[in-house]
């Protein structure tokens, strides 16, 4: 039983695939507050699930790792524990790799696109990949999926721009991620996407990030492997082969999530904060109750 039944007065009927990147040149710091944005712009979304607003994640170095694909929620406090449960990872940049592959195999009926949905892909990076983007660009571009990103530019801006097709519109600071209003000019930035009439679509929101990032000096090499990973499965499987069973264990990652950086230094969790949020909200209708997590 779903703890927040869906508003079916909310009519946003869109297939929203998050790509974050987990790669060592973004840092966990990044990644972190980039996570905890993404589970502020869901919860802006009421209706989840089939009939509304489905949602997907994948997360990239070397290769893409789904974590759930559009068919696992649909409800929404699950989906948001879920995302808050996302794993950093580190290693190299392949964002070619990653949207070429989403474009394939995460944008599919196997995995619960809708053909009466539009696409969104929403990519959060720090504008630099080890590979190639242009071909697989375009084959985004051509299924006309709307593609909206969030980068830190950093160290390759140029590639920023290309992935946006040179149009710079909706720019936002990543370094706000806490702050909800920029979750909200996100979503509803989301909803717009499905009322563009003409493909392929392109936004940016570009983050100006006030702390900085260690890069590393030595540029890594690409990792030729064509295997896709993915977090819903305990083994690699091959394009061809690219499964839809779901399994709940995270494999083949490094490190520990769920902390988000604070106006201070400390690293926080990012259920935690979302407890938090929850017991704020019910204290503040029902003074004598406090909600307690599953």
């Amino acid at each position: 039983i779903c703890a927040m039944p869906n508003d079916k007065s909310d009519t946003t009927k869109l297939d929203v695939l998050f790509l974050l990147d987990t790669s060592s040149s973004i840092g966990e710091a990044q990644f972190q507050r980039a996570l905890k944005l993404v589970v502020d712009t869901v919860k802006e979304f009421r209706n989840v699930g089939p009939d509304g607003i489905q949602v997907s994640l994948v997360q990239f170095n070397h290769e893409p790792y789904l974590e759930f694909s559009f068919r696992k929620h649909n409800c929404k406090p699950q989906l948001l524990e879920d995302i808050a449960d996302t794993t950093y990872m580190k290693g190299v940049s392949n964002l070619g790799n990653a949207i070429n592959k989403v474009a394939k195999f995460g944008f599919n009926k196997r995995r619960g696109d809708r053909p009466d949905a539009d696409n969104v892909l929403v990519i959060l990076t720090d504008g630099m990949s080890d590979d190639k983007i242009q071909q697989p660009l375009q084959l985004v571009r051509n299924n006309g999926t709307a593609v909206l990103v969030i980068a830190a530019i950093e160290a390759r801006p140029e590639l920023v721009r290309e992935l946006v097709g040179h149009r710079e519109s909706n720019i936002f600071n990543l370094s706000d991620a806490l702050d909800r209003p920029l979750a909200e000019r996100l979503s509803q930035r989301i909803r717009e996407s499905q009322l563009d009439a003409m493909p392929p679509f392109s936004s940016v929101i570009m983050a100006d990030v006030t702390e900085s990032v260690t890069v590393p000096s030595t540029v890594l090499s690409a990792v030729s492997t064509e295997t896709f990973t993915t977090e819903e499965l305990p083994y690699t499987v091959t394009n061809e082969a690219f499964a839809t069973e779901e399994h709940p264990d995270a494999t083949e990652t490094v490190g520990t999530i769920s902390e988000v950086l604070t106006s201070t230094t400390e690293m926080r969790n990012v259920s935690e904060i979302m407890r938090e949020e929850s017991v704020t909200t019910t204290a503040s209708s029902e003074p004598s109750t406090q909600t307690v997590p599953a």
